[in-house]
Parts: C-alpha cells; structure tokens; sequence
C-alpha cells in the first residue's frame, strides 16, 4: 500500500504509545487482528466496488470487535445518514435501524472515538434511551477523518453481557476506520474524475454544435457589408450571433446572451436561434417576433433565467433599420463623419415578464458610411490585469476613431483594443456583429 495520504502529504509515522496500543501481547488475538486489518487496506487499495469494499469492511469491524452489529454513518446535510448497517451474520440490518444516535452524534461533532459500557468499564456518558430499548451492553464509535474533516463515523454494538471494548479494540476500530475514510475519499475522487470526463465529453459535444450554428460566412447582401466575430470564454457558452436573410433586401441582425455558462445557456441560445428563424418566415413585424419569443421563454426557462437580445432589421434597398432591445448593450451606431450614437434599451431582458409587448423602435435612417455595431457584455465589462472595466466610454472611442474601412476593419480594431486592455484574458464570452453601408 501506498502510506501516502491522499493530500499527497509525508507518510503518516504511527506514535509509538498506539502501536502500543494496537498490540495486546496475546500472538494469537494480535495476529487475527493484523489479518484483518492487512486484508482491509488491500480491500481498499484493491480496484472493488465502493459498495463492496464498504461491506467488507463494516463486516470486518465486527469481526475485529466482536460485536454483533456495525453501522457506517456518513454526515450529510441535516446530520448523520446510514449507509451501511450490518450484523455478525453478515446480513444487512432492516430499516429503521434504531442506534445510539447519541453516541455517535457526539463522535461527527468533537472528532473523537468513543467506547462505552453499561454499567461496566469504559467511559460513562449518557447514551440515551435507545440504549436501554435495546438493551445494549457495550457501545463504540470512532470518526471517519480525511484531511482533517469528519465526514462521519463507525460505530458497533453488543449486547452481550461478557463483551466489554478495550482500549486496544478501540485502537484496533480507529485504525480501521482509516481505511474506511480513505476508501471514501478515493471514491470521491474517482467519481469526481468520471464526472468530469464525462461533463468534458458533453460539453465538447455542445461546443461543436454551437460552432457549427454560427454563421461561418455572412450572408451577400446587395449594399450591404456583413461581419461577426466570437470568442468564447469557456468551451460552451449563453452568447450567440445569427444573420437571418429576409425578402426584398433586408437581412436581420441578432445578437443575444443566455444567463450563465456551460451546456444550459448553451441550450437556450440554440432554441432562441431556431425560434427566431421560425418566427422571421411567418411575421413581418419585428415587434410581434419578439414578443412571441419571450413568451415562449417565459413559459420553458426555469425561474430566474433570462435571455438578453439585440434585434434588429436593416433594408439595405431603403436604407434603414428598426430594432428591439431586450435588456442588451445598447447597440452603436457610427455615422460616416465619425459621430456615435447609442440603440438603447426597448425592453426588459426575456423570459422575465409575463405578457410584455415589444415594439421595435425606428425606422432610422441608414447612410453610405454608416456602421451599425452590436455586442455582448463582454466586451464592456472586459477587464484589465488590475481590476478595471473596459467600460462603454473606451469602447465609443474606439468605434469613433475607428478608420472609415469594412465592416471587418471595425471589429478586428475593437478586439484589438479590448485584448490590448485585458492582456487576453476575458471573464466573459466576446460577441460582435458588424453592419456597414459602404460609400458609394
């Protein structure tokens, strides 16, 4: 066995007074012991089944201590919770199992082993009246300790009157138990590791759905340039642009972002997309289209989530747009000569008010020069080595000096400036789409 603990610390030295302690000076009884022992530290190093080596090793227990019943209590929430109950036989207990919840109950709290006869020697401390109920005749529990944290106890009975627990049946238990909590926590460990596979595994699987719904290459809209750029902060991500391509030389332009990270946001910013699309092929009122779409979200997301959403419809034939914001950054708008103006807020973010009607602001009027710019919040909230936000002042700068070129320039400037700032480290998933009027 490897006497390295499981922090990965100095091998633990055994003190001389519980060596001591562990050995009675009878051969035969010191050897049983060891076996038993020796057997469940293979048990635990072993490649069983948690369940298995549990059994195992409450079943040695008894057979350590000669009691008639073991108990592996493990603390949860609320207290202590049986997770393995046993008898001499070998035979898990029936449930209820009625115990000195007293004795062990003392054990998680204090991290200090018990044993306690009726009446007998030992230490005499209230066991309550369960003890009486079943009229037990000696009583012992030691704590389950892994790096310095009880996460629960062992403990074994009798009811035998010539059984009394010795301090080295104690010594002998705690040794044990040892071996319980290490078995635990390499478990944990395990499962932790599994999950973790796994949940890398799922959300590879997401991250490659997810790229594969952004649009790659914006769609060819006659006097009209179209550009996007992500980056995400994690493998999944709640971000999300779309290019929906509409009759008579309009295209719309999304922008959104699902509360939270991972697979769900993931989740939502797939269904917004394809609603969205949807609801583009049946209606022609922006305004309608959203407030559809909230009332679907409404109705699905679990309470407290939200989806925040730039929307917008530009015609490129009559040059201009109409939007809705929906609780997002507002949107910029830069006019040819440099001028900034800001595309606020229309609305709360979605799926958090029952029967909001949206309306779309607009039309306002779309000139040869003009970029439209909409954006995540990780853009503005990007943060420097020191703590600073990037802010919506920086970013206007940017756009204002940005140089009169495509609508690629603009955003390849922006995220220069932000990464610049940030020394390429961002908290938060990065979203742009750009629309540009070129001159003419």
């Amino acid at each position: 066995m490897d006497p390295r603990p499981a922090d990965g610390g100095k091998p633990r030295v055994p003190d001389p007074m519980e060596t001591s302690l562990l050995l009675t000076g009878d051969g035969s009884r010191d050897g049983k012991r060891l076996t038993l022992l020796l057997q469940a530290i293979a048990d635990v190093t072993g490649n069983l089944a948690l369940e298995r080596v549990l059994d195992s090793i409450v079943d040695k227990s008894i057979a350590l201590t000669r009691a008639e019943r073991a108990l592996l209590l493990l603390r949860e929430e609320g207290g202590l919770r049986i997770r393995v109950a046993r008898d001499a036989q070998r035979r898990d207990l029936p449930a209820p199992v009625q115990y000195s919840t007293t004795v062990a109950n003392r054990v998680a709290e204090t991290g200090e082993a018990i044993r306690s006869m009726v009446g007998g020697r030992g230490e005499k401390l209230d066991l309550g009246q369960t003890v009486i109920d079943l009229r037990l005749r000696a009583v012992m529990c030691v704590p389950l300790r892994v790096r310095e944290r009880t996460i629960g106890a062992i403990y074994v009975d009798s009811r035998a009157s010539e059984r009394d627990f010795s301090k080295s049946d104690l010594a002998f238990f705690d040794a044990l138990a040892g071996q319980i909590a290490v078995a635990l926590e390499n478990a944990r460990l395990h499962a932790d590791s599994l999950e973790k596979e796994r949940l890398k595994a799922a959300l590879g699987v997401a991250a490659d759905i997810q790229r594969r719904l952004l649009p790659t290459v914006p769609p060819q809209i006659p006097g009209l340039e179209l550009q996007g750029a992500f980056r995400a902060a994690e493998e999944t991500t709640g971000d999300s642009f779309d290019f929906i391509p509409l009759s008579g030389g309009r295209v719309a332009l999304v922008v959104g972002d699902a509360t939270g990270h991972g697979i769900g946001p993931t989740l939502v910013m797939t269904t917004v997309r394809a609603t969205l699309r949807s609801y583009f092929g049946l209606l022609d009122d922006l305004g309608a289209i959203v407030t559809r779409l909230n009332a679907d979200l409404r109705r699905d997301l679990e309470e407290g989530l939200f989806f925040t959403a730039f929307v917008c419809v530009v015609d490129a034939e009559k040059g201009e747009l109409r939007y809705v914001n929906a609780g997002h950054p507002p949107a910029l708008l830069r006019r040819a000569g440099g001028k900034v103006e800001s595309l606020d807020r229309t609305g709360p973010a979605l799926g958090l008010v029952d029967d909001e009607v949206f309306a779309a602001a607009g039309p306002i009027p779309l000139r040869p020069g003009d970029s439209l710019l909409a954006f995540s919040d990780g853009i503005v909230e990007a943060r420097s080595p020191s703590g600073e936000l990037f802010g919506d002042e920086r970013l206007r700068e940017v756009v204002a000096r940005a140089e009169a070129g495509s609508a690629r320039a603009l955003l390849d400037a922006i995220l220069s400036r932000v990464g610049e700032f940030a020394s390429d480290r961002f908290d938060d998933d990065v979203t742009l789409v750009a629309a540009r009027v070129p001159p003419r």
